[in-house]
């Protein structure tokens, strides 16, 4: 159970959002800060226990996630991605193939997750599993959008 937090178009951090959810991810917290977005992730170290820390950067995009993409092994092998990726994470094949295939690639995955990812073509998207197992709470406010994996956390960004 990890947890997600981020704010994308505005100067604002996402640190009081993920300290919000520090206690879906016991491991760790990491907070990245780029040109209008800043995105957090709460780790609870599950697969890659050293090198899954998010966000995660490959083929020129950046992903935070939350939950689980079963089938990554299958995808990495499929798109002969051994050797080329820097960690064992089950995010980390979804940043390539959406480098080579853009949106297509989320119709790929196969598991309970909620994401942000940064595309090597500029597009940003927040995404979940068809099922909505794991949550994504956004909350738009004067061109900014904010996002988490709980409430607290949307309310924690001080838009509202």
């Amino acid at each position: 159970m990890c947890g997600i937090a981020g704010i994308l178009g505005a100067n604002g951090s996402a640190r009081p959002m993920i300290e919000a959810l520090t206690h879906r991810g016991p491991d760790g917290v990491f907070v990245e800060e780029a040109d209008g977005r800043s995105l957090a992730h709460a780790r609870l170290s599950i697969i890659d226990l050293e090198g899954g820390w998010q966000p995660l950067h490959g083929a020129g995009c950046t992903v935070i996630g939350n939950g689980e993409i079963y089938n990554y092994v299958e995808l990495a092998q499929e798109f002969g991605l051994e050797g080329r990726m820097g960690t064992g994470s089950d995010f980390e094949p979804l940043l390539h193939i959406y480098a080579q295939e853009g949106p297509a690639a989320f119709h790929r995955l196969r598991g309970m997750y909620a994401f942000c990812l940064v595309g090597n073509d500029g597009r940003t998207w927040l995404a979940r599993d068809p099922f909505g197992i794991k949550p994504l709470y956004l909350l738009e406010h004067e061109g900014s959008v904010a996002f988490a994996s709980e409430p607290r956390a949307v309310l924690a960004a001080g838009m509202i």
